[in-house]
């Protein structure tokens, strides 16, 4: 992230501060230390909100100071942003994007190009918003996730000083303006961290009151300069720093975040800086020399560790051991040194024409852009003419006339009377082409729906931890009723992640915590998934068994860790990747030990298991026989549900 040092804007009638530089330096510590050892520094992610309330209050000096004796300029000051920004954006992501071409996958570099464009252009938070959600690929294996951050405070310096000259020009009273606009903002963000926590996090309306706040700090000093006696910004500093460290040291991914827990970081950040530079703990500690030097170079370290760190993860099969970790620290720490002297504090300082760096750099930043985006569209072309379709939304027109507002809905064109429903979330959707083959060649007629991230039962929702339910049970609900209530349907197929509702989690190198959840309305909210679970199938199975319906459950099809774009890497195509069968047997047994019992009360029930399709005895693949099996590591390709239903077996 930017973090506009207080040194950088000497010009901009700031008196440098190195308690700030020091402040800044455990605002980047903590981020790294969250980033590299996430189980040690659980809450290290408030470094972020800590930088924000930084940004503000220095970029909100420097306005309100200009605006005071008329000098401030809007060319001026996008010129600062562009010089103390770019070098050190570009230099990372020009390296970024060069060393994903050697080190991940081809799907991994189409994603690589798309966050470069993104970087670039100061978009990242909302393309990482429009990624997430039950598709998407884990945070790790993202090298420029980080930047989400750098793009929010870039939106904020675009619409600040227009925010602050124009009122201030026409004498409105600021501190109120600024007062509504922080509340509406905080508003905004506790509310949606309670129903949508992903738009909390990187949307930028949620995240301005946190820069606000070191907006209204700036104005508070520059004009109405509090007299506090040492003992009371003593207290001060020490209460600020002491609220951090909790923040720091008590919040993990559990925490509902940002949200009112975000106070905590914002407020204890306001304080260290509202306690000046005379303050013991400012002077003595915050300005001390080491974290002064760290604080200098903290925006090149923030832009330069996460993109190591990722690739050791990744040329060390996901998880890199705590030395080589440690090591991706140190390096990204050097780099960070000679960005700074090298590339950084040469542009910045400018010479004798310091604004002759301004359209080269953006020259050179809407370049990389270009190249970027260019990449990322041309592999996507590849990727499709290669038929690795994705498993996402996806609507036949013949199933216009079943009024289901569901995620998927097939139904192959031409047909009215299906014989065969399939129903499931987008593991099922993946097995979609195949059946349909299946059926087709004995004369049925494979109907498909259902909803991403939605376990085909009655009455269930689903959803992440700490989300609040989708709309799975109302979904559910209605085309289980239309399907039971269709006389022409026989035969019912429920297909799903089971493993995902069972055990709360997907697979990965690195097993985390359950991210996911399962409730239903008349159970406690207490009720594990696995109660919930059951709950929810018996009565479906029941349902299903009244209406006359054969019923069948295709067990889930493996999660390889990895898909066919990962063993194809850009410098060497081609290549095949496996796994060990044993791996993928044990982690599908954890949710099959589950299963398995509330299967056999139902011996009526057929269950067919893919894993033979995919494994030997040894090995599990993500293509097979010159067939790309995968369209990620969770999903089968269009190719590779043909492959299955040429090879799969259904009872009658």
């Amino acid at each position: 992230m930017p973090l506009a040092s207080s040194r950088d804007d000497a010009a901009g009638h700031l008196i440098y501060r190195p308690d700030i530089d020091g402040l800044r330096a455990l605002a980047v510590i903590a981020v790294v230390a969250f980033h590299a050892f996430p189980g040690v520094v659980t809450g290290g992610f408030v470094g972020v909100d800590i930088f924000f309330v930084i940004s503000g209050f220095l970029i909100s000096s420097v306005i309100f100071a200009g605006l005071a004796d008329g000098s401030f300029s809007y060319a001026g000051f996008y010129a600062r942003r562009v010089r103390r920004i770019f070098p050190a954006l570009l230099a990372v992501l020009l390296a970024t994007f060069i060393g994903g071409l050697f080190i991940l996958s081809s799907d991994e570099y189409r994603q690589l190009s798309k966050h470069v464009a993104a970087g670039a252009a100061f978009v990242s938070n909302f393309a990482l918003w429009n990624e997430a959600g039950y598709f998407d690929a884990l945070a790790e294996s993202k090298p420029l996730l980080h930047l989400w951050s750098l793009a929010i405070e870039e939106q904020f310096y675009i619409v600040w000083p227009l925010l602050l000259g124009w009122p201030w020009r026409r004498r409105w009273n600021l501190p109120a303006l600024l007062g509504v606009i922080g509340l509406l903002s905080l508003a905004l963000c506790v509310q949606l961290t309670g129903s949508d926590r992903v738009a909390a996090f990187y949307s930028p309306l949620t995240r301005f009151w946190e820069l606000a706040a070191g907006g209204m700090l700036a104005y508070a000093q520059l004009h109405a300069p509090a007299d506090a006696p040492p003992r009371g910004r003593n207290l001060l500093s020490i209460a600020g720093l002491a609220i951090i460290v909790l923040s720091i040291a008590s919040f993990d991914a559990a925490t509902a975040f940002p949200g009112w827990a975000a106070l905590l970081p914002v407020t204890g950040s306001v304080m260290v800086i509202a306690a000046g530079p005379a303050a013991w703990c400012n002077r003595r500690l915050l300005a001390a020399a080491p974290l002064v030097w760290l604080g200098l170079i903290s925006y090149p370290l923030y832009l330069w560790h996460w993109p190591l760190l990722v690739f050791a993860n990744h040329m060390d099969h996901g998880q890199a051991l705590p030395e080589i970790r440690v090591l991706a620290v140190a390096i990204a720490t050097v780099l960070a040194w000679h960005t700074y002297r090298v590339i950084e504090t040469p542009v910045r300082r400018g010479g004798a024409r310091p604004r002759a760096f301004i359209l080269p750099l953006a020259l050179m930043m809407g370049l990389l852009c270009a190249a970027a985006a260019a990449t990322h569209f041309s592999m996507n072309r590849v990727f499709d003419q290669a038929n690795l379709d994705f498993v996402g939304t996806r609507r036949s027109p013949a199933c216009a006339s079943l009024s289901i507002d569901s995620d998927f809905c097939m139904l192959e064109a031409g047909e009215t009377a299906p014989t065969v429903a399939l129903v499931g979330d987008s593991f099922a959707n993946a097995l979609y082409f195949g059946l349909r083959d299946y059926y087709k060649e004995r004369r049925q007629v494979l109907f498909h729906v259902g909803n991403g991230g939605c376990p085909p039962l009655l009455g269930i929702e689903s959803s992440r931890v700490g989300e609040d339910g989708s709309n799975c049970a109302r979904l559910g609900n209605l085309y289980l009723r239309k399907i039971a209530e269709d006389e022409r349907i026989k035969t019912v197929i429920l297909a799903a992640n089971w493993h995902l509702y069972l055990n709360g989690r997907q697979f990965e190198p690195a097993p985390r915590e359950p991210e996911w959840r399962l409730t239903l309305r008349d159970q406690p909210r207490s009720a594990s998934n696995p109660e919930v679970f059951a709950v929810a199938f018996e009565r479906t199975v029941q349902y299903l068994a009244a209406a006359h319906k054969r019923i069948i459950v295709v067990q889930q099809t493996p999660e390889l860790g990895y898909g066919s774009g990962d063993c194809a890497p850009a410098i060497a195509p081609g290549a095949i990747c496996k796994s060990a069968r044993a791996i993928q047997e044990g982690y599908l047994d954890e949710y099959k030990r589950l299963f398995d019992p509330l299967l056999k009360k139902y011996p009526a029930i057929a269950v067919v298991d893919p894993l033979d399709i995919f494994c030997d005895r040894e090995f599990c693949y993500s293509t097979r026989d010159g067939v790309a099996l995968y369209h990620d590591p969770r999903h089968l390709s269009k190719e590779g549900s043909q492959y299955l239903g040429r090879r799969i077996t259904m009872p009658n």
